[in-house]
């Protein structure tokens, strides 16, 4: 169980995502990725096809919402090993805390305990860095990276859940962005969905890389925008340390 908490769901984004900023461009993508980087909140679908330091390939997809403003959101993943799913759990962080449920570890906590709290620190004793760069802000990377994009190419006409938008094939700068060395890639090629509002509706992209943690298949789907929306974590009598757990 403790290996899962490690991973879940940090690490196997983080391979695929990185920090960073820019200024806004003329460039269509860099554009759209600035507008709706601006919305209060988005609904998305996140799918990440990746390698493991062990060898192996995990799917992992993630469903639920995130605010941009203050990084809080709720979202249910799940693990697929082999084509089987592994591991299923919710989640919800406030920006400094993140909260996980599954039934996974259900009867391995304390009585009346549902929720397992894993703070900033725990991450960062884990090996896997912040909050910032390894968990909320990760659901913002590909906007973030998207603002770098240039040698922009309008591929066509597409409809991406109802919505028509235009497919463009773009290529971005990560080390302008500050990813290189994490991605082990210095110009990434994305393909990028966008609305007639200006707005991002799909990113997809692959890496191929030695390290298997920085090869794998990505693909984002935003599936709305909205104002900010509440979050309210597990309350205290629901939860239990991590640390707790694992010891």
């Amino acid at each position: 169980m403790g290996r899962y908490l490690v991973l879940v769901p940090m690490a196997l984004v983080l391979a695929a995502c990185g920090g960073g900023g820019g200024a806004l461009s003329l460039d269509p993508v860099a554009s759209a990725a600035e507008k709706t980087a601006k919305q209060g909140s988005v609904r998305f679908t996140l799918h990440l096809e990746g390698g493991t330091r062990s060898g192996d390939y995990i799917d992992f997809t993630m469903r639920g919402f995130t605010n941009n403003a203050d990084d809080s959101g709720r979202m249910s993943y799940v693990f697929f090993q082999g084509g089987k799913p592994e591991f299923r759990a919710s989640a919800v962080f406030d920006g400094s805390t993140l909260y996980m449920r599954s039934k996974a570890f259900a009867s391995k906590l304390p009585d009346g305990k549902t929720w397992i709290k894993i703070s900033e620190k725990d991450l960062k004793d884990a090996g896997l860095g912040s909050f910032d760069n390894a968990a909320q802000e990760n659901l913002k990377q590909p906007l973030k990276a998207l603002r770098a994009a240039g040698h922009t190419v309008k591929v066509g006409r597409a409809t991406v859940l109802g919505i028509p938008t235009t497919e463009y094939r773009t290529t971005v700068d990560l080390e302008k962005e500050k990813l290189a060395d994490q991605m082990g890639v210095k110009q990434l090629p994305m393909n990028a969905w966008i609305d007639r509002k200006g707005e991002l509706r799909k990113i997809t992209f692959t890496v191929s890389s030695p390290d298997p943690t920085k090869s794998g298949r990505f693909s984002y789907v935003l599936g709305g925008f909205g104002p900010t929306r509440t979050v309210e974590p597990p309350s205290s009598d629901q939860t239990v340390d991590i640390r707790d757990v694992l010891r």
